[in-house]
């Protein structure tokens, strides 16, 4: 059985530093902008990168691959059409919630070479929906990020 692993936070929680101790195919909305423009900080164009990103995940668990996805994945409407994905691969859905303070997310965005606007951080802190169970979660693992 396949394991899909969904990553959980704001821009400058630690996720993408958290699948470095994970194993699967990386699924990164930051790696496909990338890809496609050269650059992770267009972040325009969205529904392009999300049916992307859908497309390779239902690819990859079809092969009953282990697979990561990267994206921040904060409200329960982001979360719903991948976890459907995975249940409809039975595979087992783990989300890995990285925890961190809006301070601490906003230095750490002020360090990086790419930043996301202050604006849009905060936006999405504000967004923000506790994942539960209930949404076909298997098992839900918090890291409280400092």
């Amino acid at each position: 059985m396949a394991e899909f692993h969904m990553l959980c936070g704001i821009p400058g929680s630690g996720k993408s530093t958290l699948v470095n101790k994970l194993s699967g195919y990386l699924v990164s909305t930051d790696k496909i902008r990338e890809f496609l423009w050269g650059n992770a900080s267009i972040l325009d164009k969205d529904q392009l990168v999300f049916h992307i990103a859908k497309d390779v995940v239902q690819y990859m668990l079809a092969r009953n691959e282990d697979v990561i996805f990267d994206a921040t994945n904060l409200t329960r409407r982001n979360r719903r059409p991948f976890l459907k994905i995975a249940k409809n691969h039975q595979a087992k859905v783990t989300l890995h919630l990285v925890r961190t303070t809006l301070p601490t997310a906003l230095q750490r965005n002020a360090q990086r070479q790419r930043k996301v606007p202050e604006a849009a951080i905060r936006s999405l802190h504000h967004s923000f929906q506790m994942p539960t169970l209930s949404e076909q979660i298997d098992r839900i693992v918090i890291y409280n990020e400092e």
